[in-house]
């Protein structure tokens, strides 16, 4: 009976430690359990991202809707703008966004569920949706601190539509640029970290209310993936 106690003790004592740091990779506290406290999701996403800080991945960018400007010739429009995207799908290095930055206020709901017995974690943080204009606060923002944005491929739509008389001073100073749909799901070994799958998209959204041309609009899509090698 006092040997039981002892091993209880003993138990009690590791199992508070290993708790009390929150682990991933100790699945034993977390078998099959799902977690919805966006503080802890949050800190289970950024370990697993401190694990991965070196990992390739794929980015894609797909044009969806293209501006009509009247009197100019709509097809080399859509060329330049394609121009603009011409190197968009390419090899990205470490995680994207600002993982370290995420905050509680920057998502809508975030969502940990362990399986096989707490050896596979699956994540899914959906950011509010963001609205910038051309520069896209490089990482700031709740769509840039957890994805990314597209501060650079926006300057070269501008400076591709610059091109057909569109001052480029008035392009930047009118253009609004929305991350809408933002969403990750990873799936990670929860004993090393490493990442198994990984998908980060979002829809954007280029509006460009300029004198005479109210409507001048532009979508694409973006996604950042491991599943597209």
């Amino acid at each position: 009976m006092q040997v039981l106690s002892i091993l209880m003790a003993i138990i009690t004592f590791f199992g508070g430690l290993f708790g009390s740091l929150g682990h991933i990779v100790l699945p034993g506290a977390r078998p099959n359990r799902v977690v919805e406290n966006p503080a802890e999701v949050i800190a289970i996403y950024q370990e697993i991202a401190a694990a991965n800080s070196g990992i390739e991945l794929r980015e894609s960018r797909r044009i969806t809707e293209y501006p009509a400007i009247p009197g100019f010739d709509n097809t080399a429009i859509r060329t330049a703008i394609d121009l603009a995207f011409l190197l968009s799908n390419t090899t990205h290095n470490g995680m994207p966004g600002n993982p370290a930055a995420i905050v509680p206020a920057d998502l809508q709901s975030a969502r940990a569920e362990f399986f096989n017995n707490g050896r596979t974690v699956v994540i899914t943080l959906v950011p509010h949706p963001q609205t910038d204009g051309f520069d896209g606060q490089a990482n700031a923002g709740p769509v840039g601190r957890t994805i990314g944005v597209m501060g650079a491929q926006v300057q070269g739509i501008l400076g591709a539509l610059s091109g057909f008389g569109l001052p480029l001073n008035v392009l930047n100073n009118v253009v609004r640029v929305h991350y809408q749909n933002p969403q990750v799901t990873i799936r990670a070994d929860a004993n090393s970290g490493r990442i198994i799958s990984a998908d980060f998209s979002y829809n954007l959204l280029l509006e460009l209310p300029v004198p005479l041309l109210p409507n001048l609009r532009i979508g694409a899509d973006y996604s950042i993936s491991t599943s597209l090698f």
